[in-house]
Parts: C-alpha cells; sequence; structure tokens
C-alpha cells in the first residue's frame, strides 16, 4: 500500500496477543513478539512501541521509565527493546561464556578442541573470536596457558597449530608431573628432612657430651691453685703427707703438729 506521495505505508494491526514478558529470557520473549509482529504485518515503529508498553510489568517499566515517558521521535520500539536488553539480558560474552565453559579438552589436541568449540558458537556469536580464544585457553593444561600467554597472535588457526606443537613436546614434561612421581618426590623430601634432623641431634648429643669434660678439665687445672697454701713449699702443697722433701720457707710441719 502506498500514501498519497508515493511512499510505502507501514501497516498498523491490532491482533497481536504479546505474552507477558519472560525476564529470565528476554531476548526469547523478544524474538516470539517480533514474530507476530511479523505475522500481522505490523511494521510501524510506534505501533511496536505501544504494543511492548502495554504489556509490559511495572518493574520492567521502571527500569526504562526515561525511554517510556519521553520516547526519542525515531527508533522508540529498537530504544526501548535495547533498554530492557541491557537491563535484563546477559551480554553476549556472558552467554558465550556460559555455552563454552562445560567444554574439556579430554584427549583431543588444542587445535581439535579449539575447532569443536567455534562449532557450539551460534552464528551471533561467530566474530567473537578474541572472546573465543580466551575461553579456549583457560581450558587447556597450565603449560598451554603460559606458553600461548607469551603470543599476541589473533588468527585461531595459526593459534591452534602453535598449540599442537607445544602439546607435541609436553607429555614428557607432564609425565614427570604424575600422582606417582609427585608423591615419590614427596617421600624423598620427608625423608631428607628426617636425616637433617637427625645428624642435627647427633650434633648436639656430641657437644653435650663434650662440654661436661672440658669443664672439668677447667677445674682440675684451677683445682691445684685454687687449694694452694702460701705458706707451703711446693712439694708440700702438691704431695701434702708424702711429700719426701721441703723447701725453705715451708710452715706445714709446724702447721701439721709434726716435728723436723
Amino acid at each position: 500500500m502506498a500514501n498519497t506521495n508515493g511512499l510505502p505505508m507501514a501497516l498498523d494491526a491490532v491482533s497481536v496477543k504479546v505474552p507477558p514478558f519472560w525476564s529470565h529470557s528476554p531476548a526469547l520473549w523478544f524474538k516470539r513478539v517480533e514474530a507476530q509482529f511479523q505475522v500481522a504485518h505490523i511494521t510501524a515503529d510506534e505501533t511496536k512501541f505501544n504494543y511492548i508498553v502495554g504489556n509490559l510489568e511495572c518493574q520492567v517499566m521502571e527500569q526504562c521509565f526515561d525511554i517510556i515517558y519521553s520516547p526519542p521521535e525515531t527508533d522508540k520500539y529498537y530504544s526501548l527493546k535495547q533498554c530492557i536488553l541491557d537491563r535484563f539480558g546477559e551480554s553476549d560474552e556472558k552467554r558465550l561464556q556460559t555455552l563454552l565453559s562445560g567444554m574439556q579438552i579430554g584427549d583431543d589436541k588444542p587445535s581439535y578442541f579449539l575447532q569443536r568449540m567455534r562449532r557450539e558458537v551460534p552464528t551471533q556469536f561467530s566474530q567473537m573470536d578474541r572472546n573465543i580464544r580466551h575461553l579456549w585457553i583457560q581450558q587447556l593444561p597450565s603449560t598451554l596457558q603460559v606458553c600461548l600467554a607469551q603470543t599476541d597472535e589473533e588468527d585461531l588457526r595459526k593459534l591452534g597449530k602453535l598449540a599442537d606443537k607445544v602439546y607435541d613436546v609436553t607429555p614428557s614434561i607432564s609425565a614427570v608431573e604424575t600422582p606417582a612421581s609427585l608423591q615419590a618426590i614427596s617421600d624423598l623430601q620427608a625423608q631428607v628432612s628426617e636425616l637433617s634432623e637427625r645428624i642435627e641431634a647427633l650434633s648436639r648429643r656430641r657437644v653435650s657430651r663434650r662440654s661436661p669434660s672440658v669443664t672439668v678439665g677447667r677445674q682440675n687445672r684451677r683445682s691445684p691453685s685454687a687449694e694452694r697454701n702460701p705458706a707451703w713449699c711446693y712439694y708440700h702443697n702438691r704431695f701434702k703427707h708424702r711429700a719426701r722433701k721441703c723447701t725453705y720457707p715451708c710452715s706445714f710441719k709446724r702447721w701439721s703438729g709434726t716435728k723436723n
């Protein structure tokens, strides 16, 4: 149908029954509503805008109050739709993460695992290579993650081939980190620790055994001088009653009560 100016006229209809708003899946709700608009040949922006406003719950309208109260001159429906999706819908990045986060590499090579992930990506996400790259690397073994983090390669195919090359040389490295070998290393560390403790205990024991003899020796060396009587001669100081000699001056005999 055309108006008097020769321009096509948007058709309005009133036969659309809009379902209650799906706050858990607003994008899917809009898909259903727009399918009904298409069947009913509703193309006028103002009409679609009014249909949506007339079927929104109060809490949804409050979130987009500015657009509903003062809509733009053009693209009213699109502006309201974007507002609702922004408020209630997940971002493309979040939905992509939800979609791919459960995938695991298993026994696949990195490049084939990347292909599997890309096959699972819907068409609307096919241009999000940077996000796919990030999610793919997150699911790879830690050794590969470290290696790939050093490259700025954006082409996913080239990056997949690079990951395969790294993967081919890492099994020998990964084999070192098996549970059995890790347990062996742990046991060896425990043995070394125990041996160190024994050596330290033995050293302490030797020191403790040596200390008394050193002390006694020092006491023995000090004891003659400590008990020496300055009035006695050398022989009586050393041999007491058993002395066979005496040098003057010496008072040992007088002190002891004996006669010369």
